[in-house]
């Protein structure tokens, strides 16, 4: 069995009730990482399709852009390929998509077969769901989870516009104005009740009704389970299920839960494999402590949100999130920095535990909430021999004293804002205070 992350039941369902219709129209894959997705197609065609026909989209759409008729589609098709294309028996397969009228153009041509090709348009653009949505000839997946950001573009071009204005045009560290935060924020506490699964944020963009999100998730949930534990039999099945129980580390008052068997040296090898494959899988995030144990984390805001059983509702009425559903969103987001390091370092203070963020020669100091206090971060500093302190949390930009802080829905951004404060530090020029839109 391959230890590989999984595609959700769901998923690998509608690819396989896609491939059975005989009306079955073109298919539009859109994900964060194309090569995956490549992967996925790879296997699903052993499974389903004699041959398949890969071509670079880029390479070949000026001679596509031209065709009028549906049989010239194929004729073309089979002249780039070099190969023969049966409707039943090759899957063809179009990646690195970028314009969508070219898309539209094609999968109008394609469905106006009587009996249908299988052919799959890849692309990492979610701005394309858009300008697609209505189109009746191409049926879309979301693949993988998907980034904050992409999830603005999915749903608010306004959101988009202030995201990257701040990301890519802004180079001080301004403080947000109110009507910008909240519009941000409000989108961030959709996208963590989401958890950024495809599935979910595919279901919510049709009905818009998060009510129902919470029975979609706990599905969602029990199918990742489903998966892993029917493909690895031999994996101790009681300590894997304790594992599953992540929620029940967050009864700890003081929010500092490490498994107390996996500290003990004698039984911590029996563990490890559990652990290790459910790491694997991206059902979950391990996080060593410094002085010894770990703390386990969802890689899915939505499934802890599930877990724990918050209110959903509330949350989005009183525009606060928890911090244990931000100190998930934080971990997983710090990891995906390449080259980077995050370690937990226990102190007695009854908030969430600080982290040490290791990357480019550098650490820093990780606080996920907010309340902590200046003295108490500038002690870790210096105990630890850090290069600045970072702030996450539902608050605005500042730098002061060594302290950055930075709105929550920014964390897949740090380095941006840390690279500013490290050009101009805390300093505003004043025709930026007085005249800026944002």
């Amino acid at each position: 069995m391959t230890d590989t992350n999984l595609i959700p039941r769901t998923i690998a369902s509608k690819f396989r009730k896609w491939n059975q219709r005989k009306r079955r129209k073109s298919l539009l894959l859109i994900s964060n990482s194309i090569k995956e997705v490549m992967e996925e197609l790879s296997n699903f065609q052993i499974d389903h399709h004699e041959d398949k026909v890969v071509l670079d989209f880029s390479d070949v759409q000026n001679q596509l852009s031209s065709i009028k008729e549906p049989i010239e589609v194929i004729h073309k098709l089979r002249l780039l390929s070099g190969k023969n294309i049966d409707r039943d028996r090759t899957l063809v397969i179009l990646k690195n998509v970028n314009d969508s009228d070219s898309v539209h153009h094609l999968s109008s041509l394609l469905n106006e077969f009587h009996r249908k090709y299988s052919v799959v348009f890849v692309t990492d653009k979610y701005e394309m769901i858009d300008k697609l949505c209505d189109n009746q000839s191409i049926q879309i997946e979301l693949m993988k989870p998907v980034s904050f950001y992409n999830y603005l573009k999915l749903s608010s071009q306004r959101c988009t516009a202030t995201y990257k204005h701040f990301i890519e045009k802004e180079e001080h560290l301004i403080p947000m104005k109110k009507m910008f935060f909240d519009s941000l924020m409000d989108k961030f506490m959709e996208y963590v009740v989401l958890g950024g699964y495809s599935t979910a944020i595919g279901q919510y963009k049709e009905n818009k009704d998060l009510s129902e999100i919470s029975t979609l998730q706990e599905n969602l949930l029990s199918n990742v389970r489903e998966n892993i534990i029917m493909n690895h039999p031999n994996i101790d099945g009681i300590k894997m299920n304790m594992i599953f129980s992540l929620d029940k580390q967050y009864q700890n008052s003081y929010k500092k839960f490490s498994y107390k068997a996996v500290k003990e040296p004698a039984r911590a090898r029996s563990w490890f494999p559990a652990v290790e494959l459910l790491e694997k899988n991206k059902y979950l995030t391990k996080v060593d402590v410094l002085n010894g144990g770990f703390k386990l984390y969802h890689n899915n805001t939505g499934f802890l949100i599930n877990q724990i059983q918050i209110d959903i509702m509330k949350m989005i009425r009183e525009r606060r999130i928890s911090d244990e559903v931000m100190e998930t969103y934080v971990v997983k987001s710090l990891l995906e920095r390449i080259g980077s390091n995050l370690k937990i370092a226990t102190t007695k203070s009854k908030l969430l535990q600080p982290f040490i963020w290791s990357i480019n020669d550098k650490k820093y100091l990780v606080l996920v909430g907010g309340q902590h206090r200046k003295r108490f971060i500038q002690n870790l500093i210096q105990k630890h021999d850090l290069d600045m302190a970072i702030k996450i949390g539902q608050h605005n930009f500042s730098y002061l004293e060594n302290i950055l802080s930075v709105p929550v829905f920014f964390t897949d951004d740090i380095m941006t804002f840390i690279r500013k404060v490290e050009e101009h530090s805390g300093y505003i020029p004043d025709f930026k205070k007085k005249y800026s839109i944002y």
